[in-house]
């Protein structure tokens, strides 16, 4: 048993001991893997879900609100323009014109 056979016999020993390891690692991460592709899946779903609720929110409540909302503010600025809506000016003297 010479010196170059005991450092070829670490080479193997380390060599073996490496490749357990990596086909080890290897399998945890396919492990992880398609289990995190589940989740990122079921995450997908819930942020599609949401945004389909989002948009039905909008479509059908939000943007009649809106229109509504901007057709009582241009009837304001009619009738301000016409003086429906303006106060009445008081004088000096607390009477109104």
């Amino acid at each position: 048993m010479t010196i170059e056979w005991l450092r070829d016999l670490i080479i193997v020993i380390f060599g073996i001991g490496a490749t357990v390891v990596l086909v080890i690692f290897t399998v945890m991460a396919f492990k992880l893997f398609f289990r995190y592709k589940a989740i990122l899946d079921s995450t997908r779903r819930i942020t599609n879900s949401i945004e389909n609720i989002t948009g039905c929110v909008q479509n059908e409540i939000i943007k009649p609100i809106a229109g509504i909302a901007s057709f009582i503010q241009g009837l304001k600025q009619a009738g301000s323009l016409f003086g429906i809506f303006s106060k009445k000016e008081d004088d000096s003297h607390g009477r109104k014109r």
